[in-house]
């Protein structure tokens, strides 16, 4: 998904990439809630309630739905791209990821854990924006190897992710089970996944910046082989996916056949998928660098058979797919039919103990009846042990041909199936072949128009170098100064319109460099203005904490005032904070800082206090002790 993305980041619109962005960060959160949600399904309670039956095999379907849904919309796009269909589907095709798996249910929550998970969920949105971001911005101007590093180091980095979204649901979870506070998982959380996350932002900017200054040195005639390839991997890689999986529309698994035998074939079937994008990988790499070396060698050299190589082995591998995708589907298809056949033959024999006993009831009468017609005749041993053998051999004969005619329903049954899967697979080979043609007749318009560019470009410099020759030649004919200072006056005006040209070239690059340099620091600059958010409501918490404290303990009303006044205050300038975006950043740094002082103020006010309470203790008791000298004096006198 990754390699696709990647590659319509580099040739898409603007709106496709923000659209795809967005599609990403929330299937991205969707399966981090998942996450958490499995968590409690595995639960020893949810254990005992019977609710965590099958959950992990349908958490896999519903994350591989949600992927297949992204990869849908990305076909869509490329269509778009290709200008092959007039409607813009991939929007349409962006709600299909609002329904989820039928079974797929969640667990009864209490109000404490749907806070608790409004808290996460937001730390996971940060994490997830800022992640695809940066993936964005590499995907459109690093080389293609530098991306592919970057979105391996992505896959850890959310793996990690994923792992401490369990552990800090148990937390909380736990947490709550005890009545402690769960602020300390989620706080551990977030400097975890924080520290993760500026692993891969540093990791990020760093190839861009390498990748800004080798930009210059990569050789363009490699630019157009290069797209040629990845386009053809893009397009494999969705037709692959589709002959293992099958389309979206009509897919080959179904979440309501799961069960436990089949769990192990989807497992199976989802890395062979990864086996494939792996080879393809490979081949690709290994066809970049033979053409970078025959071209390095020769600029003219013909490089048209190690692409036809390429391409066909792509072609041999998506009908590889095809071939395994039908031995999976017939696997997954045998274990639902052992089933079937374990209930047919249950029902067999139960109908034919219900035939025998029907026939041995009716032999019963057709015997009463005899034996009344020939009341003087008698029933020896010999000819029961005969009756009994031969109902034995009758029985053994009805199931025998039982049996056979079962068998015989059996195989017309697998026929049907087979035609019908037949049917299916022709057409569905010759919609692969009619995309293959289409396939084809792109990548020869795409070479059609590389040969007229290039023809051009032939042309231009031709035209060029006959009018330098044309005017080198006039220079040195002519025998007049003025015609000469005017050919040296135009050829220094055509040397200035170059200079011109590539000092505008180099200032726009210089320009969008520095365009996207200031877009990665306004993101990162957002993402810790959310952090400090966060830190200044839980700072505020306190000091509304600490005011309540204040109330019950404190005696004096004007430090309590006082301090009123400054909560005031703070909350003012929260409030112009919130309004004025251009100074929050003072504004975060002045009233942590007055916060800290409210702190240091509230510990020295508490002090002030304890020792008030200490001094009024000893002052009642010194006023007991003299209460009972007067009333000593008073007996005296």
């Amino acid at each position: 998904m990754e390699s696709l993305c990647r590659y319509l980041y580099e040739k898409g619109s603007v709106e496709m990439a923000n659209q795809l962005c967005e599609l990403k960060s929330d299937v991205f959160n969707q399966i981090l809630f998942n996450r958490g949600e499995l968590v409690r399904f595995l639960d020893k309670e949810a254990r005992k309630e019977g609710k965590s039956d099958n959950a992990f095999g349908l958490c896999v379907l519903e994350t591989d739905r949600l992927l297949a849904n992204v990869i849908a919309v990305i076909g869509k796009m490329l269509e778009r791209i290709d200008e092959k269909s007039g409607e813009e589907k991939w929007k349409a095709q962006k709600d299909a990821m609002r329904k989820g798996i039928p079974g797929f249910g969640r667990m009864e929550k209490t109000s404490a854990q749907e806070a608790a998970d409004v808290r996460i969920c937001s730390i996971d949105d940060h994490l997830t924006k800022s992640m695809e971001a940066m993936i964005r911005t590499v995907g459109e101007t690093a080389p293609v190897e530098k991306a592919r590093e970057l979105a391996c180091m992505k896959i850890q980095t959310f793996n990690q992710i994923l792992s401490k979204r369990a552990d800090v649901t148990r937390g909380v979870d736990k947490a709550l089970r005890e009545g402690k506070s769960i602020n300390d998982a989620i706080s551990s959380y977030s400097e975890e996944t924080t520290i993760l996350l500026n692993e891969l932002m540093d990791a990020g900017s760093k190839i861009l910046t390498e990748s800004g200054e080798k930009k210059k040195e990569e050789m363009e005639f490699m630019i157009p082989i290069r797209t040629k390839t990845q386009y053809a991997s893009v397009r494999t890689l969705l037709c692959v996916q589709e002959a293992l999986h099958g389309e979206l529309d009509k897919p080959f698994y179904l979440p309501k056949d799961m069960s436990a035998n089949r769990s192990n074939i989807y497992q199976g079937i989802r890395l062979r998928v990864g086996k494939y994008q792996g080879m393809m990988m490979v081949e690709e790499r290994k066809t970049w660098k033979q053409t970078e070396k025959l071209l390095g060698d020769d600029a003219k050299a013909n490089v048209e058979p190690l692409l036809f190589e390429y391409q066909k082995f792509l072609f041999e591998l998506v009908e590889k797919a095809k071939k395994e995708g039908l031995e999976w589907k017939t696997k997954w298809d045998e274990v639902e039919t052992e089933k079937i056949t374990v209930k047919k033959e249950n029902v067999s024999t139960s109908d034919e103990l219900r035939e025998d006993d029907e026939k041995d009831t009716k032999e019963k009468e057709k015997v009463d009846e005899k034996e009344e017609k020939n009341e003087e005749k008698k029933v020896t041993t010999k000819q029961i042990e005969e009756l009994k053998c031969m109902m034995t051999v009758m029985k053994e004969e009805m199931l025998q041909e039982l049996n056979k005619k079962l068998e015989s329903a059996k195989i017309e049954e697998g026929r049907k199936n087979f035609n019908q899967d037949y049917c299916r697979l022709e057409q569905g080979l010759d919609e692969r072949n009619e995309e293959v043609k289409r396939l084809n007749g792109v990548v020869e318009s795409l070479n059609k128009k590389q040969e007229e560019t290039e023809n051009e470009l032939e042309e231009v410099k031709k035209d060029h170098k006959k009018e330098i020759e044309e005017i080198r030649k006039e220079i040195q004919t002519s025998s007049k100064d003025d015609r000469i200072k005017e050919l040296e006056m135009e050829l220094a005006e055509k040397d200035g319109q170059l200079k011109e040209s590539r000092e505008t070239v180099a200032r726009y690059e210089k320009e969008s460099r520095e365009w996207k340099l200031k877009e990665q620091e306004q993101f990162e600059r957002m993402g810790k203005n959310e952090l400090e958010l966060l830190k200044l409501m839980e700072l505020t918490k306190k000091v509304l904490e600490a005011e309540d404290s204040l109330e019950k303990l404190a005696d004096s009303e004007e430090e309590v005032k006082r301090l009123n006044e400054i909560v005031e205050s703070l909350n003012k300038r929260l409030e112009e904070m919130c309004e004025s975006s251009e100074s929050y950043e003072k504004m975060t740094l002045e009233i942590a800082k007055k916060q800290n002082k409210t702190e240091k103020e509230l510990e020295d006010v508490k002090k002030e206090l304890k020792e008030a309470r200490e001094e009024l203790e000893r002052m009642k008791e010194n006023s007991g002790d003299d209460s009972s000298f007067d009333q000593l004096d008073d007996s005296d006198n």
